[in-house]
């Protein structure tokens, strides 16, 4: 049985409120530094690892359920293939480089832990907190794509793939193959996709910095 939605509330309110503090009012008083980010990220993996310690019993709490890898990795590699299969087929028609065109190992290691931190807050916080209302999914999808405003890219980009990612949880609760899909999209969108459409995948007040 998972832990009741409202103990996820108050976390993951925090949560979404230190993201927007960070992307719209740090970014802008001290620039995109590399240690307020880190220190951000470290403070939201905190809020994440706070709930679960206080209201988590069981794997299934932690959204990592051991039963639901098998169909969550099969379910999440399907809408990845798909995904990277559209991006690449974007990128030959625009005829331009991407934004990143040759990954270092330690660029996609950094996608894969960068992925899963926002898998772990997405999957095992936020979308737990919506789950008391009638579209868990959908919602907590939305809040995904607000994080990335004002960028129009990963706007509709991050509900898509959210919704997706979040519809699988529920049925699936293991978001380790979401994770692993999150990174692999990342990854053929920063290799297909010019910067005037990505805008390079700046976010908050930073799509409005040079």
């Amino acid at each position: 049985m998972v832990s009741n939605p409202r103990t996820a509330a108050p976390f993951a309110a925090a949560l979404v409120v230190l993201i927007l503090v960070y992307e719209w009012l740090v970014v802008w008083l001290l620039g995109p530094n590399r240690a307020a980010g880190v220190t951000v990220t470290c403070l939201g993996l905190g809020i994440c690892a706070a709930y679960h310690f206080r209201h988590s019993r069981t794997w299934e709490d932690w959204g990592l359920a051991p039963f639901a890898f098998p169909p969550s990795l099969a379910a999440n590699a399907g809408f990845t293939l798909l995904a990277v299969s559209v991006f690449a087929l974007l990128g030959h028609l625009w005829k331009e480089p991407g934004i990143l065109r040759s990954p270092s190992l330690l660029s996609v290691f950094y996608l894969l832990l960068w992925a899963s931190a926002q898998q772990w807050a997405l999957q095992s916080v936020v979308l737990r907190a919506m789950r008391g209302g009638r579209h868990p999914a959908p919602a907590a999808a939305a809040v995904f794509a607000v994080l990335h405003l004002p960028n129009p890219f990963l706007v509709p980009a991050t509900f898509v793939a959210g919704y997706v990612w979040c519809r699988l949880q529920l049925k699936y609760p293991n978001w380790l193959p979401a994770a692993v899909s999150h990174a692999v999209c990342s990854l053929t969108i920063l290799m297909t996709q010019p910067r005037w459409l990505t805008g390079g995948m700046r976010v908050g007040v930073s799509w409005f910095l040079d």
